[in-house]
Parts: structure tokens; C-alpha cells; sequence
């Protein structure tokens, strides 16, 4: 029986009856958002629109207060990772960009980039913003790169 005046007792139960009935909760959740796709969509939107400074104000500060469960589900969302492979690949690399094998710094935003083949979307490394930036220019264009490189050899 749940108990009524006791806060704390109360959230003790409510947590440990969440998580025995988990599966079936998340079950029902899928099944009515599959049956209700688009209204819910639509109401989720008009919600968002109605309130654009609250939710923006909501998504800054849960962004501030989670970056790892933001960054997991940005890399799981662009590149079909989770933040623990991102980190394995990482650590496999020592630190080191994968283009120049200079040392990368995880505290500087932007300092680093999951490159990847844009037509097949395999991952090749993780590499400099900068070295990033550079093959997007040349548009990963290997001829572009080689003229490049030829460029820079000119004598004189």
C-alpha cells in the first residue's frame, strides 16, 4: 500500500513501482505514440510554438546541466554512435588528430570533429576543427588535396 503523508516514503514508492513496471510502461508509450504520431507531433508543436521562451529557457539550462546526455544524443542522432564509442575511438587515437597526429584538446569546444565519408557515413577518426575544415573545403577531393600538396612543393 502506498503511504500517503510521508513525502520521501511516497517517492521511495512511486520510484520502485516505476521500475518494476518499466517495460510495460515504455511498451504502452510506444504503442500510443505510434497510434498518435501526428497528433502528438502537432500538439508538441503548437506547445513549443506557444511558449518559445520557456522551452528555449528549459533547453539551455538542461543542455548546461547535461552535456553528456546532449552530446550522446547528438552523436547518436548525426552519426549513429553513443559518447562511449566516441570516446573509445578517442582514447584509441591518444589524443592525437588522426589527419596531422597533433595533440587534441577536449576542453576547447570546436579544438576537434568526428570526421566521416559523407556518401557512406563511415567514420574515419576523429581529427582537428581545423583539419576538419580544411578537407571540407577541398570537399574531401583527393585530387583538390594532391593539387594542394604540389602547390605547396612550387619552387620559388
Amino acid at each position: 500500500m502506498m503511504p500517503l503523508k510521508d513525502r520521501e516514503a511516497r517517492l521511495a514508492y512511486w520510484r520502485e513501482y516505476y521500475l518494476d513496471h518499466l517495460e510495460e510502461k515504455t511498451a504502452y508509450g510506444k504503442m500510443r505514440y505510434a497510434g498518435n504520431r501526428e497528433v502528438l507531433l502537432a500538439k508538441a508543436k503548437a506547445y513549443a510554438e506557444a511558449n518559445r521562451e520557456q522551452v528555449a529557457k528549459y533547453k539551455r539550462e538542461y543542455h548546461r546541466l547535461h552535456p553528456e546526455v546532449v552530446r550522446d544524443w547528438d552523436l547518436r542522432k548525426h552519426y549513429g554512435i553513443t559518447l562511449v564509442q566516441f570516446e573509445n575511438i578517442f582514447a584509441m587515437q591518444h589524443g592525437l588528430c588522426a589527419l596531422c597526429g597533433g595533440l587534441m584538446d577536449r576542453t576547447v569546444r570546436g579544438d576537434y570533429a568526428l570526421d566521416h565519408d559523407h556518401k557512406t557515413g563511415r567514420i574515419r577518426g576523429i581529427i582537428h576543427g581545423k583539419c576538419n575544415i580544411m578537407l571540407g573545403c577541398a570537399e574531401d577531393s583527393t585530387e583538390i588535396l594532391q593539387k594542394a600538396i604540389d602547390y605547396l612543393d612550387m619552387e620559388g
